[in-house]
């Protein structure tokens, strides 16, 4: 063998024996390499998660706003249309109001009416009044003409002449119901036709003093 040919297969040998060598180092660069890109994902893929999970609770937050956004809207609706009833009910309470105050005049209007109205009924009843003449302990009987008892008294008891003809009674009844075992006679109202006759009557009463007669005595009630 010659001096070239082992140099050369010397140099082949420690080329080989440095690749054996060298593989392993190689090897454990890569792997280190693939590590630190494995950490690197993870780290990238925990940052995304946190992001996601941060936009998760941002919607939450998001969609909780719009909860409340819509039960603000709700509120405002309601406060609306409480202040709306609100202003119904004092719509209505003014109208009320005017209308109680308008019949409370009214009301004062009638009660002044009716007031002059009785004033009125009163003078009336008190100007037909002004005309009677009440005659007491006259007979009485079941079937009787109490205008005929009365002229009868003018003519006899109190002589008064032509009574009928010169003195006109309007009407005359009996006061009052007739009760069972009654003794006393009821009064006769009588009611003249001319104040003047009822005047000449009284005083003819009043002249002859407190006379009773057997049909009848006369006493005035204005």
């Amino acid at each position: 063998m010659s001096k070239s040919t082992l140099n050369a297969s010397t140099e082949k040998a420690k080329t080989r024996s440095s690749e054996v060598y060298d593989t392993p180092n190689e090897s454990e660069v890569k792997n280190g390499n693939q590590s630190h890109e494995i950490k690197r994902i993870d780290q990238i893929y925990d940052m995304v998660k946190s992001m996601m999970a941060k936009l998760d609770t941002l919607d939450e937050i998001k969609e909780r706003i719009l909860c409340v956004e819509r039960d603000m809207g709700h509120m405002k609706d309601s406060i609306e249309f409480a202040h709306a009833e609100l202003r119904e009910l004092k719509e209505e309470a003014d109208k009320s109001k005017r209308t109680n105050d308008l019949n409370a005049q009214k009301l004062c209007e009638l009660e002044d009416s009716n007031r002059r109205l009785q004033e009125s009924v009163i003078d009336l009843k008190a100007r037909s009044m002004r005309n009677n003449l009440l005659f007491f302990n006259v007979n009485e009987d079941e079937r009787e003409n109490t205008t005929e008892k009365i002229y009868e008294i003018l003519e006899r008891n109190l002589e008064i002449p032509n009574a009928r003809d010169t003195i006109k009674i309007d009407r005359s009844h009996r006061i009052g119901r007739k009760r069972e075992g009654q003794r006393k006679p009821r009064a006769i109202v009588v009611k003249f036709n001319f104040h003047q006759d009822r005047e000449r009557i009284r005083l003819r009463q009043k002249a002859q003093g407190n006379a009773y007669w057997n049909r009848g005595a006369v006493s005035r009630r204005n």
